[in-house]
């Protein structure tokens, strides 16, 4: 009986393993798809993480580490800090451990998101489920971005597992990962609070005992009283080490009529914002494929011929109250449109087209249909913008080859911060940073660049002239274009043929002559003007003339493109 017993064993085992070749395969693709990023430069707001997590591991290796160097970039990271530290220790050049580490959260995240689908649904057709938990995969929202590190990307990774570790009943794990989500952004302490608070209200009122102190003692779990310890924790150290949401107490926001009296970094309605935000969740990269299974269940809904479900309702409740508990900060916290803020709403986004087809649709075949078309075209739009919809419901910039997309709809002067009704006018900072990071074509730049660099040889008898369009102030320019905070520490490396933070490789030298010719242009041996094609016209720097251009270059990756010039100032170069 035990020799039987034994081989069963083994045959469950292989059928398991068997039945999970396909979403290994979707794990597997997705970390060579995102091998491209592991060499890109940091922009904006994620090299602000990546510069906090060098110096806290710095200080890890001289033993001058406190407490205070978990949390990242004024966040509470702690929970976040503790997987990417190790990822620097570990693989520390240009922040590969970092991204690394990034890329193996994502592909346990899709794992688990595969096996959430199964517990959920459990008619559902295994080819949707995999469909799905690809679309889940190839999402701009998680493909695309990748390359990025930021607090966002880890509340969506460990809130996934939190719902996973809840369902399945498992308590010490899902204390864990409630510490994840709670200590990786300040944000996650309302979803993962909001996810149990539904759970528990809807066995609160399935429970028919009329005394209500008996209903709420009886519910309210041990595993519930043990889940309150983080959001406790992080109640406490919020009161007493705040530095998130600071901002909010020095930035002013102009007084127009649609932000009149807000403030950035804080709690205000504004028509605008809550418009943009709306068209960032619901139509950005092809989200508004979502409208396909709402109108299949909308039919049925009204013919009265929805699917009959063998799923358990408490948990998608609180993943419903969770899920409005994430629109309704979305649309009330007033901050920049980073598209990176609404990462969490791809889990939703795909247990809501899963949901709705289920429900609605008895097709098997328009199941699998619709989920394999909604992997295709994510798949294809976080490399490159092929939507339609999201060309009309964001603003285009023309970028030499093609035009690119921003969710930027501020304008900064100083203190001051403008929301414009009019998407046509000049924006002065952010538009191919943060802003611009929405799939992966923001690479094309740094693409075209390192190839510049590459063709010219660059070295220090070199230097590159960069238009200052932006205030006519370079360091402005170039936070703009490159999306480095410091682009001073930015450095060429002529064997691999990558820009990167190696202050041992070259220092790539930006000459600024946007406030006159400077006193050491003659010391270079070769000074290289670059062009840049930025809203249908090429900008020359009002000291441009006193050059003379003895060669021109052109340049392109993707839809990037710009120009080289090679000048000469005044009576000829030492």
């Amino acid at each position: 009986m035990e020799g039987m017993g034994i081989k069963k064993m083994k045959r469950i085992d292989k059928s398991k393993l068997i039945r999970g070749i396909p979403v290994l395969i979707i794990m597997l693709a997705f970390m060579l798809l995102s091998v491209n990023t592991l060499t890109a430069w940091f922009r904006s707001d994620s090299e602000i993480y990546y510069q906090g997590i060098c110096r806290s591991v710095e200080n890890l290796k001289n033993g001058t580490f406190s407490f205070s160097d978990f949390g990242i970039a004024g966040h509470m990271s702690y929970g976040y800090s503790l997987f990417v530290f190790l990822g620097q220790l570990l693989f520390p050049w240009h922040g590969i451990g970092i991204r690394l580490v990034n890329f193996m959260l994502a592909v346990i995240t899709i794992g688990v998101f595969y096996k959430i689908l199964a517990k959920l649904f459990q008619k559902i057709d295994p080819l949707v489920q995999l469909g799905c938990t690809a679309a889940f995969a190839f999402s701009p929202l998680l493909l695309g971005i990748i390359g990025e590190v930021h607090s966002d990307f880890p509340v969506l990774c460990f809130f996934t597992w939190l719902v996973w570790f809840y369902i399945s009943k498992r308590p010490v794990a899902c204390l864990f990962t409630s510490f994840l989500v709670c200590f990786s952004k300040e944000t996650g302490v309302i979803y993962y609070c909001s996810f149990f608070a539904g759970c528990f209200l809807y066995r609160l009122v399935k429970n028919k005992n009329k005394n209500w102190f008996k209903k709420i003692f009886d519910e309210f779990s041990a595993m519930e009283w043990l889940l309150l310890i983080p959001a406790d924790l992080f109640l406490v150290r919020a009161i007493y080490a705040a530095g998130w949401g600071t901002s909010a107490l020095t930035t002013k926001v102009s007084k127009v009529a649609s932000v009149s009296g807000g403030k950035i970094n804080s709690f205000y309605l504004s028509w605008h914002y809550i418009e943009l935000k709306l068209r960032e969740i619901f139509l950005m990269n092809f989200s508004w494929l979502l409208l396909v299974p709402l109108v299949l269940f909308l039919v049925a809904l009204c013919r009265k011929k929805l699917v009959r479900l063998g799923i358990e309702k408490e948990w998608l409740i609180g993943i419903g109250v969770s899920l409005c508990a994430f629109l309704l900060f979305n649309i009330s916290y007033f901050t920049y449109a980073h598209y990176r803020y609404v990462q969490l709403f791809l889990f939703f986004y795909m247990l809501l087209v899963v949901f709705l087809l289920e429900k609605s649709c008895r097709n098997v075949w328009f199941k699998r249909g619709f989920s394999v078309v909604l992997a295709a075209a994510f798949l294809i739009q976080s490399f490159v913008s092929i939507d339609p919809i999201t060309f009309l419901a964001f603003r285009n910039i023309d970028v030499g080859n093609g035009k690119v997309v921003t969710t930027n709809e501020f304008a900064t002067n100083f203190e001051e911060v403008w929301i414009l009704e009019d998407k046509g006018v000049d924006l002065e900072t952010g538009q191919f940073m943060d802003a611009g990071v929405y799939n992966r074509e923001y690479l094309g730049f740094e693409r075209a660049l390192e190839e510049a660099l590459s063709d010219i040889d660059y070295d220090l008898t070199k230097a590159i002239v960069f238009p200052a369009i932006y205030r006519e102030k370079i360091e402005y320019t170039l936070l703009g274009y490159l999306g480095a905070h410091d682009p001073w520490n930015l450095y060429w490396d002529s064997e691999t043929e990558n820009i990167t933070y190696d202050a041992g490789q070259t220092w790539i030298q930006w000459l600024d002559i946007s406030k006159g010719i400077p006193e050491n242009i003659s010391s270079y041996r070769e000074i290289w003007y670059m062009k840049l094609f930025y809203q249908g016209q090429w900008y020359e720097e009002k000291n441009l003339d006193q050059f003379k251009v003895l060669e021109e270059r052109t340049y392109q990756s993707g839809k990037w493109k710009f120009k080289l010039e090679r000048v000469e100032y005044g009576d000829g170069m030492r």
